[in-house]
């Protein structure tokens, strides 16, 4: 019997109905085939770079909004540095080279 997993992929969360599972992988019939009395079965791994499988959707959620929170804290980081290295590039101004006539 088909059971329900939620699939996040990018800031999207959908149920899947999936047709088997185990801790690594997920099967899923192919949507791409329409044919009466046809089914192809799907293995997807539960996770890759691009989408994740879940068994709740509470847990899709927990899993989307901690890498959205990763993402913020690592952008509040990168835009410290370049803030320092514009403030170093003002200062730059004042220390300009004179070359003597």
């Amino acid at each position: 019997m088909p059971e329900i997993k939620y699939r996040v992929w990018g800031v999207e969360i959908k149920a899947i109905e999936c047709e088997k599972s185990t801790e690594k992988s997920i099967w899923f019939k192919n949507p791409l085939i329409r044919k009466p009395g046809k089914t192809e079965l799907i293995r997807a791994s539960r996770t890759t770079v691009n989408e994740c499988y879940f068994d709740t959707w509470d847990e899709a959620y927990e899993y989307l909004l901690e890498k959205q929170k990763r993402k913020v804290q690592e952008l509040k980081k990168k835009t410290q540095r370049e803030n320092s290295l514009l403030g170093q590039i003002k200062k730059m101004k004042n220390q300009r080279i004179k070359i003597p006539e």
